[in-house]
């Protein structure tokens, strides 16, 4: 009894915890297909999708009824739009993928609606629908009408981006203040509209243009005439002249129209002594709503034509017509859907929410097809067990911690795994289906992570944040979700991309798994932090030993783990030792080596600087003017900035290291503001030569983000090339994106080689006050990433340089206020003056290479992250 009271006590504990809605979110998030980009070939960053994972995780938290769980998800906007407690669930509806710049709208809106069907039939009703979407489901009595009259209970949703995420008391209180500033900024507005619609004319008509001829018609009718289809095609162009616009720089586009241009400064001026009267803006909400109130319904096409359908429930069911009521702003067709899902006699809801949560304790459901219990899927292991805890369910109105207490509070789930099979079960169920002993099962690919950071006290606790860095110490549920560039470990430990709804995961053991473990730089750096954590003044190692063990396999060492540990740090110590051997000192000469590269189209060969991987990076002196003018501009945020150089690289890392030309880098924690240029190895997640600019900065909610803005332009190996990045941090107009980038290469070792370009979005806002971090050439004050290869020429301008204006195009001589680095032999030294070798990292960020005794700690460390005990859950 006893035993029994500490158990609910600490199930209990863990309930109550806000931890228990990240967990319980993660799997959900699998089952939805939850991501942070669009996915595609740009798979373009969504700023806002994480407010729907935070509203879940709240959700689980608060014990939000799964039957309200359901219907906000479904109809939030219809059920309290006032409220972003409610409608942000509605996110579910947008997480599919997209792409942006798809022309053939028809197509692509019909991939997002069957896409919307087959997730929503899957998730809250385990049925795998989607086989009749062509045709009668070939072996569950699913009609095709059915799927398509299933259809038409969504198929008048939109995706609106001008949605805030605030209560209607906040939205209220910002409209008052904006009203104000309106009506004070109207002249000047009204005539910087006028100019800025000059500008960007030409803009819209070619986005437009890219679109189907009645699509384009669509597009121009008048919001009145339009049906609701109609509405959603014209929805879809306008998010690609609204993002085509965005990218405009409107003084460029202006041109030659020198009064335009002046007086549009003189209006950006005049407005500018408003800004205090502007309020800030709200954030956005990522959330669905309907297009209009008319309903649109769902076109089932066969060889006799399209069939309008309208929205019923599966025949198979019986359950009658739906009884549907508009509302002011929505058809209510989403809201009757999500009722009758969460109808106590629909047979399917309760069954498969409990399955999950049975999932969730021990790793396969009653049913192990999740997302299928049709004839596709497998057959409950337990059905009466099944039946029971779905009436529980319901009972109990719809709570998921009841369903995991008592799960929890089970004999079944407080069994060992360390048991011996009874001689029945080693013929009637070999396999453990029935749960004679609890499964033994890895732990997931984000409890992998999230464990070591745990291990090493680095484990950050941000509840409900915005996406993280790789990098970061956050937990992996925080981590930027990429379709396209996942993770390196939480991909190789089976985490799903977000393509499709991943009902489970499976478990698979590959050699990458191991290496990534023994030589990647995550679990190096945490055996680090760890040994570190472990080797206390003052603290025997015997202790050391103890604590290492609890903090990993969550156990005491054994007398005879304690003495093999002993014996290990020994000997490691010493083959450490004995490998060191005497330190070897490396000379360097103040002057770089010579090296020759062709300059551009002119035939001609310019001396070059010929750095190596062994040579620190360059500096440029403070005090120069280069380092005055550097310091001015980078002390303004937003500043955005040209880079330029013609270079050769002579050889790749064979690590993910960094082949980095130029750099405004202060450290490697990822937390401090900073900007990097350079080339990607053999190992990098990006593939190798891809041209790169790795950014530390803030997003738009003011979080301190790392971002690599991958170009795809690949740089040759051992031939003179152009390189230049403009880098934009300064967002949009409406928000959508933090800046962007346009890369250039041009290969110099062919005559008529073209100019290659690459324009790539990025979710940094602003890169902050860099005035104090010195620019480097050839590698990063931190004394890493350096290039190997020559450089000819270095050029950073302040702005956004035109074509016309780079290098290979405008006249000789330097830009005007730029930093232009060109290396002569008519001097003593081969370096400008300006130039100087950069010496050893600060003393604040300064790391030497560990004592054999503290490296020996560090592989004692890597070695119980890497062990069995440790990865798996017993």
């Amino acid at each position: 009894k006893d035993s029994d009271a500490a158990v609910n006590a600490i199930v209990d504990e863990l309930l109550a915890s806000e931890h228990y809605g990240e967990r319980s979110a993660q799997l959900w998030l699998d089952v939805v297909r939850y991501a942070d980009s669009d996915g595609y070939r740009q798979d373009a960053y969504r700023p806002d999708a994480w407010r729907y994972r935070t509203w879940v995780i709240d959700s689980f938290n608060q014990d939000k009824p799964y039957d309200q769980f359901v219907r906000e998800q479904l109809a939030g906007d219809e059920i309290d739009p006032g409220d972003p407690d409610v409608f942000t669930g509605t996110g579910f509806l947008r997480l599919g993928v997209y792409e942006y710049n798809q022309r053939n709208a028809r197509m692509h809106w019909d991939l997002i609606l069957s896409e919307m069907t087959n997730v929503t039939s899957e998730a809250f009703l385990g049925l795998g629908m989607g086989c009749a979407q062509c045709h009668d489901h070939k072996f569950d009595p699913i009609l095709q009408k059915d799927y398509y009259a299933m259809q038409s209970f969504l198929a008048t949703v939109s995706w609106p981006t001008d949605v805030a995420h605030a209560s209607a008391e906040r939205r209220e209180e910002y409209h008052r203040a904006e009203r104000e500033w309106l009506k004070k900024t109207a002249q000047i507005r009204e005539e910087m509209d006028a100019i800025h619609e000059v500008a960007i004319r030409g803009t819209r008509s070619y986005a437009i243009g890219q679109f189907p001829e009645d699509i384009q018609a669509m597009y121009h009718k008048s919001a009145e005439d339009q049906t609701p289809y109609e509405a959603q095609m014209a929805a879809l162009v306008q998010r690609q002249v609204d993002y085509q616009i965005g990218r405009q720089d409107i003084v460029k586009k202006l041109g030659d129209r020198s009064e335009l241009v002046d007086r549009w400064k003189e209006l950006n001026q005049e407005l500018a002594t408003y800004q205090k009267l502007k309020p800030a803006p709200l954030p956005s909400a990522f959330v669905a709503g309907d297009i209009s109130t008319s309903p649109h319904d769902s076109l089932l096409q066969t060889r006799e034509g399209e069939t309008a359908v309208t929205p019923a429930f599966l025949s198979l069911l019986g359950h009658g017509d739906p009884e549907i009521t508009a509302t002011d702003q929505t058809t209510g067709r989403r809201r009757a859907l999500a009722d009758w899902i969460v109808a106590p006699e629909n047979p399917f809801t309760a069954r498969v929410i409990v399955n999950r949560i049975w999932q969730q304790h021990f790793g396969t459901g009653l049913v192990d097809t999740p997302n299928d219990f049709g004839n596709l899927g497998t057959p409950p292991s337990h059905p009466e067990l099944l039946d029971w805890l779905a009436g529980r369910l319901i009972d109990n109105e719809w709570s998921l911690k009841s369903i995991h207490r008592l799960i929890a509070t089970s004999s079944t789930y407080r069994q060992t795994s360390r048991r011996d099979p009874p001689s029945l079960a080693r013929t009637v169920d070999p396999s453990n289906r029935l749960l004679w002993r609890f499964p033994p099962r890895r732990l997931s690919a984000e409890e992998i992570r999230d464990a070591m950071l745990v291990s090493s006290g680095e484990l950050t606790h941000e509840v409900g944040r915005a996406p993280a860095s790789s990098e970061s110490t956050h937990r992996a549920l925080y981590l930027k979700r990429m379709r396209n560039t996942p993770d390196r470990l939480l991909s190789a430990f089976d985490a799903p991309q977000g393509f499709n709804s991943m009902p489970t995961r499976t478990t698979t053991t590959t050699p990458t798994q191991s290496l990534l473990l023994i030589n990647g730089d995550w679990t190096l750096k945490r055996a680090e932090a760890f040994a570190e954590r472990l080797t206390q003044p003052a603290r025997k190692v015997e202790e050391a030993i103890q604590a290492a063990y609890r903090l990993t396999w969550s156990r005491e060492a054994t007398a005879d783990e304690v003495d093999i540990a002993k014996a290990f740090l020994e000997s490691q110590r010493q083959l450490i030792e004995s490998e060191l051997g005497p330190e070897s000192s490396t000379n360097r000469d103040d002057t770089a080596s010579e090296s020759r590269l062709k300059e551009l189209d002119r035939g001609q060969e310019t001396v070059a600087a010929l750095l190596t991987t062994g040579n620190a990076a360059l500096k440029i002196e403070r005090g120069s003017e280069w380092q005055e003018l550097a310091v001015q501009e980078s002390s303004i945020e937003n500043a955005s900035f040209t880079i330029e150089g013609i270079v050769q690289l002579d050889s790749l890392y064979d690590s993910g290291t960094v082949n980095t030309l130029f750099a405004r880098w202060k450290d490697d924690s990822m937390k401090s503001p900073g900007w990097a240029f350079g080339v990607t190895s053999l190992k990098s997640r990006y593939q190798p030569r891809n041209l790169i600019v790795q950014l530390v900065g803030r997003d738009r909610d003011n979080s301190i983000q790392y971002e690599v803005v991958a170009s795809n332009l690949r740089v040759p190996l051992n031939r003179p090339v152009y390189l230049a990045a403009a880098i934009r941090t300064t967002p949009t107009s409406d928000g959508a994106i933090g800046g962007e980038i346009t890369f250039y290469l041009k290969d110099l070792s062919e005559k008529n080689a073209e100019l290659q370009t690459a324009t790539i979005p990025h979710s940094i806002a602003s890169l902050g006050d860099l005035s104090q971090i010195e620019p480097t050439l050839g590698g990063r004050r931190t004394g890493r990433h350096f290039w190997d290869g020559s450089v000819a020429r270095l050029r950073w301008s302040p702005g956004l340089l035109p074509k016309t204006k780079l290098i290979p195009f405008a006249a000789s001589g330097s830009h005007p206020s730029s930093i232009d680095l060109q290396f002569s032999t008519r001097s003593e030294s081969l370096l400008p003056e300006q130039l100087a070798w950069l010496g050893a990292p600060e003393p604040d960020h300064e790391k030497g290479s560990p004592s054999p005794q503290a490296a020996a700690w560090v592989d004692f460390c890597h070695a119980l992250l890497n062990s069995n005990e440790f990865l798996y859950l017993h």
